[in-house]
């Protein structure tokens, strides 16, 4: 038996209830608050500056961290969660004018910047490459928080490991709470 086309009435309810289906989907991205640890709202708090005056919380600080939640995968035989762990070490927390960073003094390559304001509480953020001949993508890092005083912080440090390794892409996630408590003498 010969197949039948449909009908034009059918074909254009058809083609109406695609396009709206459509028109939906598309409109419900910008619905949705943008996401914190993308690329680009990472981009803007690590450059962002508050409104704290001098350099009360500048010091060398030691820092410990509690792991959260991680989503993130086993690759060739490595916990990609347990690259994200750099602390129980010492860093460095400089401020100034509203501008704050915090570097850790035993892994040169960890590093965050971002708004102090007068309240002790802060945004911090940064971005990691991970470009080499077996990957691609970036790791993205953000940490609010907040000063108790000039001598102790807290803050939730969260990551976001997007790219292309062996085994294929990734984007995952892990999280830690902080602590730092100034250095006699720091």
């Amino acid at each position: 038996m010969p197949s039948r086309a449909p009908a034009p009435l059918a074909r254009r309810t058809a083609a109406a209830l695609a396009c709206l289906a459509l028109l939906v989907l598309g409109a419900c991205p910008e619905d949705q608050p943008p996401d914190d640890l993308d690329p680009e709202v990472v981009a803007d708090v690590a450059r962002a500056g508050g409104d704290a005056e001098g350099d009360a919380w500048s010091g060398e600080y030691d820092l410990q961290s509690e792991p959260g939640a991680c989503d993130c995968p086993t690759r060739m035989g490595f916990d990609l969660c347990a690259l994200f762990d750099v602390f129980g070490a010492t860093g460095r927390v400089t401020h100034a004018e509203g501008y704050l960073t915090l570097v850790s003094l035993s892994s040169a390559s960890f590093g965050l910047s971002g708004a102090v304001d007068r309240d002790g509480s802060f945004e911090l953020a940064a971005i990691y490459g991970l470009d080499s001949l077996l990957s691609s993508g970036s790791v993205y890092a953000r940490m609010p928080g907040a000063f108790a005083d000039e001598r102790s912080f807290t803050g939730e440090l969260r990551y976001r490991l997007l790219g292309e390794l062996p085994g294929g892409p990734v984007d995952c996630r892990a999280a830690f709470s902080v602590a730092g408590q100034r250095l006699p003498g720091g």
